[in-house]
């Protein structure tokens, strides 16, 4: 059987494109897609690895790519937060994620609403940003996405604080890791008893290919 696993963080905005299409895509091609929380902090010191946007260059190319690539996969997505290093420090969503993910993964459909809820709050939610575009998700926010996707709030977010979530988190990133990550979004395509590893959210076509279907561009619903 086909498989698609998505190893994500959400202070990625790749991710996000990679998430979103993946989406669009899982009905369209008869392949389940697995979401994987990970800390990409965690992935990026273990492969060595340096945040592109470290360097001047790459990280002004970086602004304007999003913004090009937002708008051609047509997902809804604010600029990159001021303070994004800063963000991409706190684990809380993540581990959140992760409990959802391992308390529920028999419900997928809530999996994928907790996801793209928690993608709301860092790349689509204009009231978090102040006058500096600083990011700001306090506990009140998680108690609200909590409440929304009909979860106890207060047992879920005390639980998101465990040692439990914490090992869930570690774990999907150490998984990550065995797959050879060096960054997010990470995806593992298995297929035909083969195992294919893509880094990014602009190798669709690729995966498309070795899973023997059709790409249909970032919207596969209006090509049909």
């Amino acid at each position: 059987m086909s498989k698609i696993t998505l190893f994500y963080d959400t202070i990625s905005p790749y991710s996000l494109l990679a998430f979103e299409l993946l989406m669009r895509y899982e009905s369209t091609w008869g392949v389940p897609v697995d979401l994987k929380p990970v800390f990409l902090g965690g992935i990026m010191n273990a492969a060595k690895n340096t945040p592109p946007g470290m360097n001047p260059r790459k990280g002004k190319q970086l602004l304007k790519d999003f913004r090009l690539m937002s708008k051609l996969s047509e997902v809804e997505s604010l600029p990159f937060m001021s303070n994004l290093f800063e963000a991409a420090g706190k684990m809380e969503l993540q581990r959140l994620l992760a409990l959802v993910a391992a308390e529920h993964a028999g419900n997928k459909k809530l999996v994928q609403q907790s996801v793209a809820a928690a993608f709301a709050l860092r790349w689509k939610d204009a009231s978090l940003r102040d006058g500096k575009n600083k990011l700001h998700v306090a506990p009140a926010h998680l108690r609200a996405m909590c409440e929304k996707l009909g979860l106890d709030a207060t047992a879920t977010l005390a639980e998101a604080n465990s040692q439990r979530a914490k090992d869930a988190l570690t774990a999907n990133t150490k998984e990550a890791l065995d797959h050879g990550a060096f960054g997010a979004p990470w995806i593992v395509v298995e297929h035909g008893g083969k195992t294919y590893t893509f880094f990014g959210s602009d190798r669709m076509e690729a995966i498309a290919f070795v899973l023997g279907k059709k790409y249909q561009g970032p919207v596969p619903a209006a090509r049909l």
